[in-house]
């Protein structure tokens, strides 16, 4: 493990990670995330903000979710296709050699 501070918002976070180069990137995302918001709701508080941001990134990742599932729905109808037309195959050969 190793310690990497972010910046977000106005604090200065220290925290423990495996890949302190991904953690910087994600807290740099979400920090200009929440810029962009504060600068679009000047009265709005911090925590509105954060709270904002993270339910933003939180419906990307669902819906990125959602697509990665039906991409793998589509994958495995490819698969049982594919295993339908190879076992087809088999049993021919094996009628023929009989």
């Amino acid at each position: 493990m190793e310690t990497v501070q972010v910046q977000i918002g106005e604090q200065t976070y220290t925290l423990r990670c495996e890949d302190p180069e991904r953690v910087q990137r994600l807290a740099h995302r979400f920090d200009e995330m929440m810029r962009q918001m504060k600068q679009r709701q000047d009265r709005v508080s911090t925590l509105v903000v954060t709270v904002l941001a993270a339910l933003n990134l939180l419906e990307e990742y669902d819906v990125r979710c959602e697509q990665m599932a039906l991409q793998i729905k589509l994958y495995e109808q490819e698969i049982e296709k594919m295993t339908g037309f190879l076992q087809q195959r088999l049993a021919d050969a094996t009628a023929e050699d009989g």
